[in-house]
Formats: structure tokens, C-alpha cells, sequence
């Protein structure tokens, strides 16, 4: 998590998500907090060598780089990809 010049409202946040059952990427990363209210967003399709060692080729890509409301707390993380949720 890192501040966003010249914004007092939101941080950057950076992760990485993968679907081991479907062996893909999300396209999306939404953050929510302990009631169910969206606090920010991401996107997914950050290169991630170091984890496409470890869980397979499939998780390249897994990197996510979002932004979300500075002093909420994000309780879960939902990925989204075009075809489910």
C-alpha cells in the first residue's frame, strides 16, 4: 500500500490473485470492507516471474495494481473475471 500524490483520499494498492481451480487470472480485483461496501478497484495483468515458478506458467500475469479509499479497512477481496464472478 502506497500514498497517491496530490490525493488525500486514496492509496495504491498492489497484489496478485490467481484461480488455481480454472488455472487463470482474474481480470478484475474489487476490494470491499467488513460490510459488503466497494472501497476500491484493480486490475490484474501485472507480470509476476516469481510466482509463475512456483504455481505454473498460467500465473504470470497474476499481478494486480488498484486503487482504494485511503482509510478503509478491506476485509475480502473479490476477483472478477469476464466470465463469473
Amino acid at each position: 500500500v502506497t500514498d497517491v500524490k496530490g490525493s488525500d483520499r486514496f492509496v495504491r494498492v498492489e497484489g496478485w490473485c490467481f484461480d488455481l481451480l480454472h488455472k487463470t487470472v482474474p481480470d478484475r480485483v474489487i476490494l470491499a470492507d467488513d460490510e459488503g461496501n466497494i472501497i476500491g478497484f484493480g486490475a490484474s495483468g501485472v507480470p509476476r516471474p516469481d510466482l509463475s515458478d512456483k504455481i505454473g506458467p498460467d500465473s504470470y500475469y497474476s499481478g494486480f495494481v488498484g486503487y482504494m479509499l485511503k482509510y478503509a479497512k478491506p476485509a475480502s477481496f473479490l476477483y472478477v473475471s469476464d466470465y463469473r464472478l
